[in-house]
């Protein structure tokens, strides 16, 4: 993801909330997603927010693989998966 499409998303996303997170500043991006500092009741995570045009260049299943290895990596801690779209 390039510098210009992170910058449409977190204009897009920021401040709003998504299930039970609310986006509050972004912690930076990378070649398929942004990564938002979300906060929920009194906890806050990093959630990550995958490109619309990444998933549909890859496919959904590439990028759920991707957020399982990740999950991995940094334990489950309450996380929440939801389908991409």
């Amino acid at each position: 993801m390039d510098a210009v499409v992170a910058k449409r998303m977190e204009e897009e996303l920021l401040g709003t909330q998504i299930g039970r997170w609310t986006f509050d500043r972004v912690l930076g991006h990378g070649k398929s997603a942004i990564v938002f500092l979300g906060s929920s009741i009194g906890q806050q995570a990093a959630v990550k927010v995958f490109d619309r045009e990444m998933v549909a260049r890859f496919g959904a299943e590439i990028q759920r693989a991707r957020m399982e290895r990740e999950r991995e990596l940094v334990g489950r801690g309450g996380s929440r998966q939801t389908p991409c779209s």
